[in-house]
């Protein structure tokens, strides 16, 4: 195993646990879910214009993860 698939692993592992704890927690807010709605729903009209950045931010990565994901080797 390469050291690149050991610290994907490791980041992995954390951003799991990290998840864990928010659940136990159980605190509105806490958990993945609950941060991506606050970042990219965007509740806060005065600054609509950055969550429509965000959002296609969003838009492009995961456009991008999709392609990387169905054309991986090819590239």
């Amino acid at each position: 195993m390469g050291a690149l698939t050991v610290l994907w692993l490791v980041v992995l592992g954390l951003g799991g646990a990290l998840e864990v704890v928010a659940l136990v927690a159980e605190r509105r807010g806490t958990c993945l879910s609950d941060q991506v709605w606050t970042w990219f729903a965007g509740t806060d009209r005065r600054r609509a214009g950055w969550t429509h950045a965000r959002r296609m931010a969003l838009l492009v990565a995961m456009t991008w993860l999709a392609v990387r994901f169905n054309l991986s080797g090819r590239l």
